[in-house]
């Protein structure tokens, strides 16, 4: 059985609940082809900007390093601006896991948006509501299997990147 450790990054508002039901999708694609979904939750959002001053912790980066995958929920709030957001954790995030391969998209023309790198969450930009739920498991199970075989500068072939 394959396993992988995922950092969990919620998020706020409709990131919250995106992730929540992304990861029944992902336990559920992990029951039906042997994956093992290891979830650590990273309370990172808005909320942690306004009791600690920052977006994340200083070692943050460090504990997202031990994991395989980051998924990350959408992140904002109405009395915090965007570039706090952007700033304090996404950007962090991409230029530290090499997420802004534009090229990988062009790998995956045949594969509908299930992995858009630059969105630092699949699921939450190219899963609407109205998608049913085989869609979501076909989708889910082409973004784990596209980025289980990318091959990745830090991480090497194989590994996970984000989903």
């Amino acid at each position: 059985m394959a396993e992988y450790r995922v950092s969990v990054i919620r998020g706020d508002g409709v990131g919250i609940e995106v992730i929540e039901e992304g990861i029944k999708v992902l336990s559920a694609v992990g029951e039906q082809y042997g994956i093992d979904w290891d979830f650590i939750e990273h309370p990172w959002n808005s909320e942690y900007y306004f009791e600690h001053g920052r977006m994340m912790p200083t070692d943050a980066l460090d504990q997202m390093a031990e994991s395989d995958v980051i998924y990350l929920g959408a992140v904002g709030h109405p009395e915090l601006q965007d570039h706090i957001t952007l700033n304090g954790l996404l950007l962090p995030i991409r230029r530290t896991f090499d997420q802004r391969d534009a090229g990988f998209e062009k790998e995956l023309r045949h594969v509908e948006s299930s992995a858009d790198r630059r969105s630092g969450s699949a699921l939450a930009r190219t899963l609407p509501a109205t998608i049913g739920r085989v869609r979501i498991e076909r989708e889910t199970f082409f973004a784990i299997f596209a980025a289980k075989h990318h091959v990745h500068a830090a991480f090497g072939e194989g590994r996970l990147d984000t989903v």
